[in-house]
């Protein structure tokens, strides 16, 4: 924690290199709690609500909420037999603060398209229908 604490001291213009403070903090902790967050409030003297629009802004950042993390195949074939239609299904259905969704390139099954895991589970030839089951 020492290590850490040094480290995000030593960075200038802690305001302009909040992302690099969070991701630094990210892997270190895991996620961004609220309890990492305030913690990194008063070590860096930026305000709790800046530190979470930044998280929010950034869907690489993550608060450690979400109870699910989907991701859907945008490589071309995907893309060709309905995953955006399927990302743009979920995004629209699905309650974001308990499931965190976003597009990824191809992840490499194309003949079995379109694509998309839920945490550590792969989901192949997915239809709109399979999307009420799959969490």
């Amino acid at each position: 924690m020492k290590k850490f604490e040094t480290h995000v001291r030593n960075i200038e213009e802690k305001e302009k290199n909040l992302l690099e403070i969070l991701l630094l903090a990210q892997g270190k902790f895991g996620s961004l709690s609220i309890e990492v967050i305030e913690y990194l409030s008063r070590l860096t003297q930026i305000n709790v609500q800046e530190i979470n629009d930044t998280i929010e802004f950034f869907d690489f950042l993550d608060k450690g909420e979400r109870i699910k993390n989907i991701k859907v195949c945008s490589g071309l074939s995907c893309s060709i037999k309905g995953g955006k239609n399927i990302y743009q299904t979920l995004r629209s259905t699905t309650d974001e603060t308990k499931v965190k969704i976003s597009l990824v390139k191809c992840m490499g099954k194309c003949a079995y398209s379109p694509n998309l895991t839920v945490d550590e589970d792969s989901y192949t030839e997915i239809k709109l229908e399979d999307l009420k089951d799959l969490y």
